[in-house]
């Protein structure tokens, strides 16, 4: 009977496990990502975290934070957590390099170097292209951090890091065609096309809002970035680039 009592109580701990990881997942979904992000933390597991950290990131690009900065140290920590329970968590690792890839955005260059956040970055892309060669979001932050470096670091920079805008692209475009229905890797696209040249690169990120406005949603979040690339397009045709940049990046100012 005690055996009986236990293995009951197991199978209740399980499901109660799982139907906790399914909420959060829902939550998510739905668009209530802090509410996501905070049943997966409680939870602890290295997926759980994962998607904590993707949740606030989410919150963070789509919502309207308080405290920018607290939400990307919290999402960071929590893919670090993840990452140190299970080293083999691509989506953790993915998660960590966009953690460090905004919280770069928002630093001075020199605070930028002084914390190794390009360095940390790349590591974490290429090793996470090594193990999932065909996870289309690896390839587009691959993308994004050399097109981000070329911006910010000019030649000198490129150079020493082994960035260069020919990368940025084929590794974009390789995302594209692994994920062409992914709406936040083409608006993503467009607004580091955007910031790196606007007048050169104006009729490419164009196309590009043109295509993420054009994708089908899968949750919440897509959901969000379609209707921020429909408004980009929208005061790019109207306004110009500069305009356009301002409105996509202006909380990573």
């Amino acid at each position: 009977m005690g055996r009986l009592l236990l293995a009951l109580a197991f199978i209740c701990l399980g499901s109660g496990a799982s139907a906790w990881a399914q909420s959060a997942r829902e939550a998510y979904v739905d668009g209530a990502f802090l509410e996501a992000a905070s049943l997966g933390e409680a939870q602890g597991q290295a997926d759980d975290l994962a998607l904590a950290a993707r949740a606030l990131l989410a919150e963070v690009v789509t919502g309207d934070p308080a405290d920018i900065d607290v939400l990307l140290a919290r999402a960071e920590a929590n893919a670090r957590r993840a990452l140190a329970a299970d080293r083999s968590n691509t989506e953790a690792r993915l998660q960590l390099a966009a953690a460090i890839g905004m919280r770069g955005r928002r630093a001075t260059i020199a605070e930028a170097m002084r914390k190794g956040y390009a360095g940390e970055g790349r590591a974490l892309v290429r090793a996470a292209i090594v193990e999932a060669p065909r996870e289309a979001w690896a390839h587009a932050l691959e993308g994004g951090w050399n097109l981000e470096v070329v911006r910010r670091g000019g030649g000198v920079g490129a150079a020493y890091y082994g960035a260069s805008v020919r990368a940025g692209h084929a590794a974009f475009e390789r995302a594209r065609a692994l994920a062409p229905d992914d709406a936040i890797i083409a608006y993503q696209y467009a607004v580091a096309l955007l910031e790196l040249d606007p007048e050169r690169y104006g009729a490419e990120a164009a196309r590009l809002l043109a295509a993420a406005s054009a994708c089908r949603p899968a949750d919440a979040f897509e959901t969000r970035v379609k209707a921020k690339a429909a408004s980009v397009a929208t005061v790019l045709s109207a306004r110009g680039p500069d305009a356009a940049v301002r409105l996509a990046t202006a909380r990573f100012r």
